[in-house]
């Protein structure tokens, strides 16, 4: 079945069910707790005091600074309401945008309710804060009913709006939906950008549907990135397909676009998985001539790569290269090379990377103190492994 035909399909089953669910934010709030807080008496007294354009730059700070807490916001929020002449829409924008950041939703339309009993206009920013606190909430149909609202106000959706609406219907693992309301907007000659092809191809690739994300992506109106052609190929190698994975990284070279570390990344990871080592080396190599500085988790595929098929030696190797470049291992990369010396029978060598490890301060976990031991009986040093037990027992790991 096509992507199309796909979406079609699961948005007349949804869109009914949308429907059913869908009530107006604007005349039935959303009952979602506000954490509590306390007000500062100080900087509400003192908004008294202000002339009303010193006291929108007081609100206009707070809201900047991070300052300001729900009680003081509903305080602002009447005090405007109840100014002459009435402020502009932005004082109200701050305030919501603030109410938002501490996830104070159901204020936001509590207040947004009391603007249009006042008519105090909206403008796209307010609907859109709006849309992003359904969003948040997990209530995306409440944000198709603020969709609603712009239309029925004369305004054009942007970006933004579809972005996040896009992004919700992803989050709420409705991906189908996603890609035929993207439709449904080209249709109209919405002009879309990469990034929200990139929404819909991540929401794809999440929920395991790569050749459809493929087909999105061979279609999109919008220029292809580094960013889709990344998700993409992350999501092949993940679900093992390394050789597809493989032909989009020439693919997009032949387009002229450049691999960064995450795309190399994902494909070293990709055919260490499938012990494919001698390639994943060749890309390591490869991405380091291009001047791409390997990160901690491409160093860590590498290592377990090698130390999976048993070869301590390079894992070592890779290891102690990583050091060189002055990138700190994390207690994965340690347990790791323990492991596989401790399994090699390199009990000496393991003893030593897990002093290191000490030494800068990682803090061995069970499943490193499991393998050392191991080690250690494996090789009949049982008073050691002795000691390390009561060490365990007295960290209490």
């Amino acid at each position: 079945m096509s992507l199309k035909r796909s979406a079609k399909a699961e948005y007349a089953i949804q869109s009914i069910k949308t429907a059913n669910a869908l009530s107006s934010p604007f005349t039935n709030p959303l009952q979602i707790s506000s954490p509590k807080s306390k007000s500062n008496g100080k900087n509400t007294e003192k908004s008294h005091l202000l002339d009303p354009n010193q006291f929108q730059y007081h609100v206009r700070h707070q809201c900047r600074s991070g300052t300001i807490n729900p009680k003081q916001a509903q305080e602002y929020f009447h005090q405007l309401i109840q100014t002459k002449p009435t402020p502009l829409i932005d004082i109200f924008n701050h305030l919501f945008t603030s109410l938002s950041k501490l996830k104070c939703h159901h204020v936001v339309f509590s207040m947004y309710r009391k603007l249009n009993c006042r008519e105090i206009k909206p403008d796209m920013y307010t609907l859109n804060i709006l849309i992003n606190c359904c969003r948040q909430m997990r209530e995306i149909n409440y944000g198709f009913g603020v969709f609603g609202e712009i239309m029925k106000r004369g305004f054009e959706p942007d970006l933004v709006t579809v972005s996040t609406l896009l992004r919700g219907l992803c989050l709420d693992g409705r991906v189908f939906i996603a890609v035929e309301v993207f439709d449904k907007m080209t249709e109209i000659r919405f002009q879309s950008n990469e990034s929200i092809c990139g929404i819909l191809i991540n929401g794809l690739c999440k929920i395991r549907k790569i050749d459809f994300a493929i087909e999105l992506h061979r279609r999109m109106i919008c220029e292809a990135n580094v960013i889709t052609y990344s998700v993409i190929i992350h999501a092949l190698c993940k679900d093992g397909s390394v050789d597809e994975a493989i032909k989009m990284f020439f693919e997009m070279i032949g387009k002229g676009i450049f691999p960064d570390v995450v795309v190399y990344g994902s494909l070293i990871n990709g055919l260490c998985s499938s012990n494919r080592l001698k390639e994943a080396v060749d890309f390591f190599d490869e991405m380091v001539g291009r001047g791409i500085s390997a990160d901690l988790v491409t160093y860590n595929s590498l290592i377990h790569g090698f130390c999976k098929m048993g070869l301590w030696k390079e894992a070592t190797r890779i290891f102690d290269r990583m050091l060189e470049q002055g990138i700190s291992p994390d207690v994965v990369t340690f347990t790791i090379l323990i492991d596989c010396l401790c399994k090699t029978r390199k009990v000496g060598k393991a003893r030593e990377v897990f002093d290191l490890m000490i030494r800068q301060g990682k803090e061995p976990d069970l499943f490193t103190y499991n393998s050392l031991l191991s080690g250690l009986c494996l090789e009949g040093q049982l008073n050691d492994a002795e000691k390390l037990f009561k060490l365990i027992v007295d960290r209490g790991t």
